[in-house]
């Protein structure tokens, strides 16, 4: 069974992208090669977040953002999500909070990548 870590490495190499460590963390970074900018680093380790989190209902607001609050605890600085499940707004708040916090891990916003899908209503 593949692990989401080999997973994204695997989608990593597939796409061009240079494993490096942009700010010396345990986990690595990779450089996004067909990016924008041509300083774009994405961490290899993410946050799967689903609609078992947050219960695409968006009636749990609180599992995502305690979710999320862990993670960047833990030294996380990336989260993978999507409109249709209905916590956004909870994993912008616990970066929110993270940052104002003295303890927290993240010193400011662009510290993290947040990535989202639309949702399906929103695709043309």
């Amino acid at each position: 069974m593949w692990s989401a870590l080999t997973t994204t490495l695997f989608a990593a190499a597939a796409a061009g992208v240079t494993a490096a460590n942009n700010d010396n963390s345990a986990a690595p970074d990779v450089l996004l090669k067909n990016a924008a900018d041509s300083d774009v680093y994405m961490p290899v380790a993410g946050l799967g977040t689903g609609c078992n989190i947050g219960g695409c209902d968006g009636q749990h607001p609180m599992n995502a953002l305690n979710m999320s609050l862990s993670w960047f605890q833990l030294g996380g600085r990336r989260v993978d999500g999507a409109d249709s499940y209905g916590i956004d707004g909870s994993i912008g708040l616990a970066v929110k909070q993270n940052v104002a916090d003295p303890q927290g891990k993240l010193a400011n916003r662009s510290d993290c990548l947040l990535y989202t899908s639309p949702s399906p209503r929103d695709r043309g």
